[in-house]
Parts: structure tokens; C-alpha cells; sequence
């Protein structure tokens, strides 16, 4: 809770649970559940993506879903603009009617940013179902260095 109270400290963050990809970015946080994130894309309403750490996060949707959503928000022409991924919770992220389609969240997100050099962690601090889960301020500044394990907001929420 100091996170979005606390006007003086700025809050240290659990470690990063997996790197996908290696490296280190800074950049202003921006993001969501990444069906919402997609759904205002072509709006006046999209945030600029330049130089941003764009976190995500899911419930329910199939790793087949998922690609389509990784896929959209890359031809829209994001995927070259941001710094890092964070990827949060994905609670319930299976196809249960079809099992046999389940390929992993990892495979697809390294085979989209195969020829993009950013570093791609997940998280599990923050999304659906994740008990005493931690807000990511939208537009803070913050580091991502996986040589660390870290992930460092570099302001306070409030201001």
C-alpha cells in the first residue's frame, strides 16, 4: 500500500520470477491487461509507447489468444518502440478445450521479438487471482536488469 500512500519513499519490489530474455532498460512504465492494453491501440486513447516498459498481464485466454494479442499489439508497431516487457500473472492462460494447443507463453513471446533486443522478464507480484499483489503506477520511471534480478521503480507514485 506505501506504493500509491507513502509520498516520501519510493518502495522496493520483489525479484523478477523468470527471464525470457536478457538485458537491462529504463523507461516509463505503461500497461495492463493486455486485451485492454490491444483494444484502445487505434484510438486517441493509446499511450505513446516510445521508450516505455509495457507490462501485461491475463486471465482466461488461451496461449492461442494470447499470440494473437502479442501479435496485434506488434503489428501496430509497439513492439519496436518499447524498452522491456514485463508479463504478470496469467491466471487460468490454458486451452482447456483443446490441450494439445497449449504451447508455451515463453515459446511465443521469444519467437515475436526474435529479431527485437529487449529484455523480457515475468513477475509474479501483479495481475488477476495474485494475493497481495503490487500496482505498477502507469507513467513512473523505473529499471529493468536481469543481471540483477531487479526490478526498480525510480519515483514515487504520488507526486
Amino acid at each position: 500500500m506505501q506504493l500509491l500512500t507513502d509520498l516520501n519513499k519510493i518502495p522496493s519490489l520483489p525479484n523478477l520470477k523468470t527471464i525470457i530474455k536478457e538485458g537491462s532498460a529504463d523507461g516509463r512504465l505503461i500497461g495492463g491487461n493486455i486485451y485492454l492494453c490491444n483494444s484502445i491501440l487505434a484510438s486517441s486513447f493509446s499511450p505513446d509507447y516510445r521508450q516505455a516498459i509495457w507490462f501485461w498481464e491475463e486471465v482466461g485466454a488461451s496461449p492461442a489468444q494470447l499470440d494473437q494479442e502479442l501479435t496485434q499489439f506488434k503489428l501496430s508497431g509497439n513492439l519496436e518502440k518499447i524498452t522491456a516487457i514485463i508479463i504478470g500473472n496469467l491466471s487460468e492462460c490454458q486451452d482447456k478445450k483443446y490441450p494439445q494447443d497449449n504451447r508455451a507463453i515463453k515459446d511465443i513471446i521469444i519467437d515475436l521479438t526474435r529479431n527485437i533486443d529487449i529484455p523480457i522478464v515475468t513477475v509474479d507480484f501483479f495481475g488477476h487471482d495474485v494475493k497481495n499483489f503490487y500496482t505498477l503506477p502507469i507513467g513512473i520511471r523505473a529499471i529493468i536488469d536481469t543481471d540483477q534480478n531487479k526490478l526498480e521503480l525510480l519515483e514515487t507514485a504520488i507526486k
